[in-house]
């Protein structure tokens, strides 16, 4: 029996298999037990968008479709906030190239300087402070309070907590404009989301689920040769090559057990980057998210010590060590492995 995660990118479609395309997807019938694990893997509006709505699968996805809508016009008025005062800021992990829900918006501050006016800025909007981190401060729209929650990350670091997994000053050349509800975005181009992507999922979520196993195709369908070879670069010069094999790896895996052929643009961006790895997963017996085993994970940690901003930001977990299972995790992968 295939695993339910399967017949859900069947039902799904990708823009990669033209059969995908027309009106045989919309036919399926409402499934729970889909929707739960479109639900876990955060794909739950593409899935719903694919079924018939009546009854409760109607009730869900206008529930989902209006938080979503709740979501982006938060996020245009705190993009016009910030246009108005000027700053350098990227609105990255938020806008799918498709139509999905996400958890929160989240922006990156590119100018350390103006990280506490644009914090300000935000808060004078009318948003509720809610937390705030070493490298992060959240936000919470008060007028949503009652129906959905809606929250705003504002980073001055690409980080997990207290520690930088992600160099900001290598996305500084990657900032593009996109349209939300006639409001221009600055948002980062295709070559940088993808690997902002790829850092979120394995070193800060250290799992892969499926919203961002569909982002990164959707990207890589629309991307030439010569961004693909500058990913790859990218990759490199954030020491974050062995994280994107194992995640493209993994990708290559799935999307061959979904459609039964290998993707091209897939296997010549996995060997720029030095060829696949041992799979740590079997995607036939398992359901997504797809969790990264300690030993690649131990991997990616080191090579990420290469990073100087990593290396620097490991010191900030000291006053973490005993408060969290998960940095407990992470220094006990650093000990042993080195």
């Amino acid at each position: 029996m295939k695993p339910s995660w399967i017949t859900l990118l069947r039902s799904i479609g990708t823009v990669f298999v033209e059969s995908d395309k027309g009106s045989k997807v919309n036919m399926l019938n409402f499934s729970k037990d889909l929707y739960k694990l479109a639900f876990v893997n955060k794909v739950v509006l593409t899935y719903l968008s694919r079924v018939h709505r009546d009854g409760i699968s109607e009730k869900l996805f206008h529930y989902h479709n209006r938080r979503l809508n709740a979501l982006m016009r938060v996020l245009t008025d705190v993009v016009e906030a910030l246009d108005e005062h000027g700053f350098r800021y990227v609105v990255f992990k938020t806008l799918r190239p498709f139509r999905e829900e996400v958890a929160d918006i989240d922006i990156l501050c590119l100018g350390d300087e103006e990280y506490e006016e644009l914090v300000h800025a935000v808060q004078s909007r009318g948003y509720r402070l809610m937390e705030r981190g070493l490298y992060c401060t959240t936000f919470e729209d008060p007028r949503y309070r009652f129906v959905t929650e809606v929250m705003i990350d504002v980073y001055r670091e690409v980080s997990a907590g207290p520690v930088i997994y992600l160099d900001k000053q290598l996305l500084g050349s990657h900032v593009a404009l996109t349209e939300v509800s006639s409001t221009g975005v600055k948002v980062l181009d295709p070559v940088a989301e993808i690997l902002v992507a790829i850092g979120h999922s394995v070193v800060k979520e250290r799992k892969m689920i499926l919203a961002d196993y569909l982002t990164v195709l959707h990207y890589l369908k629309f991307m030439s040769n010569e961004e693909v070879g500058r990913l790859a670069e990218l990759a490199r010069s954030a020491k974050l090559v062995c994280a994107s094999r194992w995640f493209l790896t993994l990708a290559l895996h799935m999307y061959s057990a979904v459609h039964g052929c290998i993707l091209k643009r897939l296997v010549d961006l996995v060997n720029m980057l030095g060829g696949a790895i041992d799979l740590d997963t079997n995607v036939f017996e398992n359901e997504p998210p797809f969790q990264c085993s300690r030993e690649v994970l131990a991997r990616v940690l080191i090579e990420k010590l290469r990073d100087p901003l990593f290396r620097s930001s490991i010191a900030n977990l000291i006053p973490w060590l005993f408060k969290g299972e998960s940095m407990h995790r992470l220094t006990n992968l650093l000990v042993h492995r080195l």
